[in-house]
């Protein structure tokens, strides 16, 4: 995320969310999310980093018409290396295609500075992706970095098209993830011994145990033990849910 608004306070940021959500679901292990102020060093030497430290870094945000949206230029400058551009000057150029869709997109034959300032992308760039009924493109560069818009609306429908086939021609592998939740008013303290012992012994098999103690404006408090396995671990996940609710005086939920 790339924000001044989110580290200043003025937007909470559901983006982060809504990302971690859908690669749950669709089995892409999510390990890093970090919010970025809008600017340029460090937006060119977090993204680089983080670029050849993971598969996949999704950026969301600074890629508008006003100056301090600053994505763009800065992701160009940092993998410049990888394309033949020399100098500064020569990192950036407006692509036609994402002019004529924003032209469409709003029925007009010009369009102004702003607007242009938007369509003026990296040449360095690996691929674009356009979704349907959305002018804005889906930006690949460095091999492996996304650049998506900060609106939550805009991010999440091209997040969720790109999502359809990208990660498969990137070759990255899914492993769809199922979880299970059981609910115990026993406190955590209660439960630390025997749920490590209990981690301890399904450990071989990759579930993940977690245990997260909640509570509600009403003065509830209660601990949620979650189990976290792949889908094909349906039986297992199951009968470790029945052991959990036994042994903590728990019941399964779908929620809370």
């Amino acid at each position: 995320m790339i924000a001044d608004e989110v580290l200043n306070g003025k937007t909470l940021d559901t983006n982060s969310n809504y990302l971690a959500r859908r690669c749950f679901s669709i089995g892409l292990s999510l390990d890093f999310i970090c919010v970025i102020p809008d600017r340029m060093e460090i937006i060119k030497g977090t993204v680089k980093d983080l670029s050849c430290k993971y598969d996949l870094v999704v950026t969301s945000g600074g890629i508008g018409p006003t100056h301090d949206d600053l994505t763009y230029q800065s992701l160009a400058e940092a993998f410049s290396d990888k394309r033949a551009c020399q100098g500064k000057d020569n990192l950036m150029r407006l692509h036609q295609p994402t002019v004529e869709a924003m032209k469409n997109y709003y029925g007009v034959n010009e369009l102004n500075d702003g607007q242009l300032r938007m369509a003026t992308l990296p040449i360095c760039l690996d691929e674009i992706t356009y979704t349907p009924n959305i002018w804005v493109p889906l930006v690949r560069l460095g091999g492996n970095v996304l650049v998506l818009p900060g609106v939550p609306i805009l991010f999440q429908q091209m997040l969720d098209h790109w999502l359809e086939k990208g990660p498969g021609n990137m070759g990255l592998k899914l492993e769809p993830r199922m979880r299970r939740m059981v609910k115990t008013l026993l406190k955590e303290s209660q439960l630390a011994e025997e749920l490590a012992l209990f981690q301890k012994k399904v450990q071989q098999s990759g579930i993940a145990v977690g245990s997260y103690p909640k509570m509600l404006a009403t003065g509830e408090t209660f601990v949620v033990i979650s189990l976290i396995g792949t889908v094909g671990q349906e039986s297992l996940l199951d009968e470790l849910c029945a052991e959990l609710e036994e042994t903590f005086q728990g019941r399964r939920i779908t929620n809370y």
